[in-house]
């Protein structure tokens, strides 16, 4: 089904494996399904009007790994896949969609290139895992919070 990138849709994921739905909101009727895609807490951002990225996890017995997903709007395929050294849960995008940013539940902070996934900066920002992440209206910080009971502020320009 080809989905028209100029309607308004509200997004809707699980972390179980129900996948994510796209709704129209005039209509109200699901308009695209993407199927086997498990979306973390705060980890789906719509990027580029071309295509939007998911967080996923997979639990493997007592190992955890996670990728984040860009899913093409126009078709259910995977455009780029991210393989981080740990699962993300939190995502945030600048507003020129050149970056994504996203929150570790080791309490790293990874900053990745929109186009080809290239990471371009780790840092360890809190004690425990990131549950959000948020961009100031100028988008030149980056506010923080984790299970540590922080929130922290981060220059992105630097």
């Amino acid at each position: 089904m080809e989905f028209s990138q100029t309607k308004e849709v509200i997004m809707a994921s699980s972390i179980l494996d129900a996948g994510i739905s796209c709704f129209d909101i005039e209509i109200g009727a699901e308009q695209l399904r993407f199927k086997s895609c498990a979306s973390t807490p705060h980890g789906l951002i719509s990027l580029c009007k071309r295509f939007f990225v998911s967080t996923q996890v997979h639990e493997f017995s007592s190992y955890s790994s996670g990728y984040i997903l860009y899913w093409l709007w126009t078709k259910a395929v995977t455009d780029v896949k991210i393989f981080p050294s740990e699962p993300i849960s939190p995502l945030v995008s600048n507003s020129n969609d050149t970056y994504i940013i996203g929150g570790g539940c080791s309490g790293n902070i990874y900053l990745w290139e929109v186009a080809g996934g290239r990471l371009l900066k780790k840092w360890n920002a809190h004690y425990r895992g990131v549950t959000c992440l948020v961009l100031s209206e100028d988008k030149s910080l980056l506010i923080s919070r984790a299970e540590d009971g922080c929130v922290r502020v981060w220059s992105v320009l630097t």
